[in-house]
């Protein structure tokens, strides 16, 4: 995605990322990596999800936007792709303790 953005020039980013030497990473833990592919797996075989994300802005090196859970007609703003993503994984995760809530609460804090 990032390189789309760089290509139409927006959302523009507010700095310009290093680049190092690519190297390909190991698995370091066997049972990790299998662990994220029953995970994945679970995730996939369920009935699928659809969301539209809207990037507004890339400040501190992240996404900030909102992003709209289709099949629950629901929209949440988020600060940063890793919380974008947290939402994706709260709406297709039954069960799980939410970290981010599209109740629009999160969790561990008090207001």
């Amino acid at each position: 995605m990032d390189d789309l953005f760089d290509s139409l020039s927006f959302p523009q980013a507010s700095f310009e990322g290093r680049k190092f030497k690519i190297k390909k990473a190991k698995p370091i833990i066997k049972k990790v990596d299998d662990a994220v592919k029953e995970t994945m797996n679970e995730i996939i075989s369920g009935k699928p999800t659809t969301f539209v994300v809207n990037v507004q802005y890339r400040k501190n090196a992240t996404w900030q936007g909102t992003i709209t859970w289709v099949e629950q007609d629901q929209t949440m703003h988020f600060r940063s792709a890793l919380e974008m993503l947290k939402l994706m994984e709260q709406a297709t995760m039954s069960g799980a303790t939410p970290v981010v809530s599209w109740d629009g609460e999160e969790s561990g804090e008090s207001n």
